[in-house]
């Protein structure tokens, strides 16, 4: 009856140094991972914040375009004149 008892401790002193071995080698890397995710969250809050200041007057200034500039010119855009002038002689 002492045959179990001893099979059971001995498999209990290797699982326990197999946790330890395992704990060894993989021990800075969960102790690392705690850190990266802090930093990292920080980084995202950093970088959010940043880019919700970005704003469109921040980029482009707050020049206000004119009236001419801002205003269609279909005739001037769609290239009549360049087709005119190559077709004619003189100016349109």
């Amino acid at each position: 009856m002492q045959a179990p008892t001893s099979f059971t401790t001995v498999g209990a002193v290797v699982a326990l140094l197999l946790v330890g071995l395992v704990l060894l080698i993989y021990a800075p890397a969960l102790l690392a991972l705690p850190f990266f995710l802090a930093g990292f969250v920080v980084f995202l809050l950093w970088r959010g914040k940043r880019r919700a200041d970005a704003t469109l007057a921040g980029r482009q200034g707050d020049r206000v375009p004119s009236t001419e500039e801002a205003a269609a010119d279909p005739v001037g855009d769609s290239g009549v004149r360049d087709a005119a002038r190559s077709s004619s002689s003189h100016a349109t």
